[in-house]
């Protein structure tokens, strides 16, 4: 049963001088819509008591007053507590006009309290479907932008699709007509390239057209020439598609990304010293992107190693040669000591964040948002090592007709003649031109804990356990899912840390109070002189686990969890808990896991084999930051996009990369699930059982 808040507890919420909710209530006719008018002032016990009252009755009357309720506290913006009275709705008993209304305030309680699954049954209800031709044409509107965004939000984007196109049917306002359009864009474009190519031929005019344009921006996402080509002749044999006579957002503006690419790109990297390895791995991601893209497009690249002088003064180097767009540096300490500089002559793409306590930038009043990242530290396989890549760094330039080496090894994939002596000829910018964007992108593993707590709060679940590897990178993976989890509205009702003191059977025993119920068993023998048969039981009070460690830890916690009766529970984990050097063997102990992780590892297909191809022999602990070069590549002539269009994405090799706050690229990988020892695509939010409401 669902129960209201006290009203001690919920007067804490709102903004009132007085320790009490008065929540102002209407009385309507039973038969339209809720009305506005106010009438009696209720508080919240006496309201309490009332629901009691109603549900006792049970009559299409009392029912609908639950519903007015309902939206009354919605409409006060308490969705908590309206979600709480109208689950209490039995709506068997309305008319099909009160059933109508009933759907209309549930389906908008449901989507803003995150509850997608129960929303969509509602939407999808053989009742409304049976009723469709009785509502009215805005009544029809709502319903299809609900379903279009129930069906989003579970990632069923061609159901979105299609009702999107139903939509566009019943829309005569030219605002509303462009804001669906951009919203079935923003759908068609998470689709595979694959998904796209297989346009069924028998599909209406209009939604092939769709697929066919969204196909064409995902197969020339790394070439903005090729994709304006494409999209011309598109438009040209397409004239009188919805999409040709307001091209989306993006397509829009492409003239102006291309019209305005840097010539001339600085990479600060350490070539040398502690972090070499890292930074010639990024180098050589960001090459291969770089030669793979075609000859349209070639900007004169300087490469500059930040180990040998201060980033300042790399800095002036890269300005005094006549870079338009900065790509680096990647060690934390350089990143922030850039970010300080009272003159910044050109944009920045940061291959790092900057750490809270310097997060404030002298030429801007916002604050930096907290995170932090493997370059840290060693203690994510960058450790220092003679690199097989160059002697003596220095600050060189990329001949742009070179194609890249496929040489076995990773450190000569970019072969050394393809590198010169740079000039610092050039004149530097005025600084006229200071305070100029700043953007930062990295591997913040913070970012797929957000995302599991995200994906685990939509599934469903809301009482979480985490069991977390002894390390720095786990302990703020963990601290992230915390934040997250508490700010939607979850429970973190256990953690337990790894140790060398205890084996795992042990910590997830007492996790799960097992050893608690194995202690009471042991009592009730003692007392009554005589064994029996019995089975532990664990705590209840649990609906998902946050398991954050490596393949290796995760192949024995996994079927430790089943051992101890937890076996049913899901269990979601960060892009370290899957290694795909390991056996299929080895990692069918990982089997029924979610997890985040590369596209290329789910999605092959997606992707060059140029590019894919030259990162076989990189260390697999290295792969990501061989991803991470491709992408900032990806981003250098995007980044006005993503500044513009804030709800627009980048389908990268890490990831689908979006703008948040202060100019930080969001990361978002897809998700997998170990099937069989195999990563296997997972595509949909599944919804889970929850037994606590």
């Amino acid at each position: 049963m669902i129960y209201l808040k006290p009203l001690e507890q919920f007067s804490k919420r709102m903004t009132t001088p007085c320790y009490m909710l008065i929540v102002v209530l209407f009385m309507s006719a039973c038969g339209g819509n809720p009305t506005k008018s106010v009438s009696p002032i209720y508080t919240l016990a006496s309201l309490e008591r009332e629901i009691n009252q109603l549900e006792l009755k049970n009559t299409p009357k009392a029912t609908y007053r639950l519903i007015e309720i309902a939206d009354e506290l919605r409409l006060l913006g308490d969705t908590e507590q309206a979600y709480g009275v109208i689950r209490r709705v039995k709506s068997n008993n309305l008319s099909d006009d009160q059933y109508i209304v009933y759907v209309t305030i549930a389906s908008d309680i449901f989507s803003d309290d995150q509850s997608i699954f129960q929303s969509n049954e509602l939407l999808s209800n053989s009742r409304l479907q049976n009723l469709w031709d009785r509502l009215t044409t805005a009544q029809k509107r709502q319903f299809h932008r609900q379903r279009a965004k129930t069906y989003s939000q579970i990632g069923d984007y061609k159901a979105s699709i299609s009702e999107r196109i139903d939509l566009d049917k019943l829309l005569f306002e030219r605002s509303d007509i462009i804001e669906n359009h951009e919203s079935l864009w923003l759908d068609i474009i998470q689709l595979s390239s694959t998904t796209l190519t297989r346009t069924d031929s028998t599909q209406d005019p209009i939604t092939r057209g769709w697929y066919e344009l969204a196909n064409i921006s995902k197969q020339n996402a790394s070439n903005l020439e090729a994709k304006r080509v494409s999209m011309n002749v598109w438009i040209n044999t397409n004239p009188t598609h919805p999409a040709a006579i307001d091209l989306p957002s993006d397509l829009q503006l492409l003239n102006t990304l291309i019209a305005q690419r840097p010539q001339k790109i600085g990479l600060l990297l350490p070539m040398s010293g502690k972090f070499a390895l890292a930074g010639k791995t990024i180098r050589d991601g960001f090459l291969a992107a770089y030669f793979n893209q075609g000859s349209e497009y070639r900007p004169e690249v300087i490469l500059y190693n930040t180990a040998v002088d201060s980033i300042n003064t790399v800095y002036d180097q890269a300005i005094n040669a006549g870079v338009e767009l900065i790509i680096g540096p990647l060690q934390k300490d350089k990143v922030t000591q850039l970010y300080q500089r009272e003159h910044r002559l050109v944009t920045t793409l940061a291959l790092n964040y900057v750490s809270l306590s310097d997060r404030q930038d002298p030429n801007s009043s916002v604050a930096i948002q907290t995170t932090s990242n493997p370059l840290n530290s060693t203690q994510n396989g960058i450790e220092e090592k003679a690199s097989p890549l160059m002697g003596t760094a220095t600050n060189t330039s990329v001949d742009r007709n070179a194609p890249p080496n496929d040489a076995q090894e990773p450190s000569k994939r970019i072969p050394e003649t393809a590198l010169a002596q740079s000039s610092s000829t050039h004149v530097g910018l005025s600084e006229g031109n200071a305070n100029l964007p700043f953007y930062q992108f990295g591997l913040s593993l913070e970012d797929e804990a957000l995302q599991t707590a995200n994906r685990a709060w939509l599934e469903g679940n809301r009482y979480a356990m985490i069991v977390a590897a002894k390390a720095d990178w786990s302990r703020r993976a963990v601290e992230a899912f915390t934040a997250r989890w508490q700010e939607l509205g979850g429970s973190i009702i256990v953690k337990r840390e790894l140790n060398t003191d205890d084996s795992y059977s042990t910590i997830i025993k007492s996790a799960f109070n097992i050893d608690k119920s194995e202690s009471r068993v042991t009592q009730l023998k003692r007392l009554f002189g005589k064994n029996f048969e019995y089975e532990p039981r664990r705590r209840q009070d649990i609906d998902m686990i946050f398991l954050v460690t490596r393949a290796k830890e995760g192949q024995q916690i996994k079927p430790t969890l089943a051992f101890h009766y937890a076996g049913d529970l899901p269990v979601y984990a960060t892009s370290q808990i899957y290694n795909k050097s390991q056996t299929v063997g080895q990692n069918k102990d990982l089997n029924g896991i979610r997890f985040t992780t590369l596209p290329w590892t789910l999605y092959p297909e997606e992707y060059d084999k140029g590019l894919t191809n030259r990162h076989i022999n990189v260390p697999a602990n290295f792969s990501q930051l061989y991803a991470m070069g491709i992408d900032a590549y990806y981003l250098h002539d995007r980044l006005r996009q993503l500044a513009r269009l804030p709800n627009t994405s980048i389908f990268g090799a890490t990831g689908k990369l979006r703008l948040g706050i202060d100019k930080r690229i969001i990361r978002e990988q897809p998700w997998a699930q170990v099937v069989d020892g195999e990563a296997a695509p997972l595509t949909q939010l599944t919804q889970m059982m929850n037994t606590f409401e």
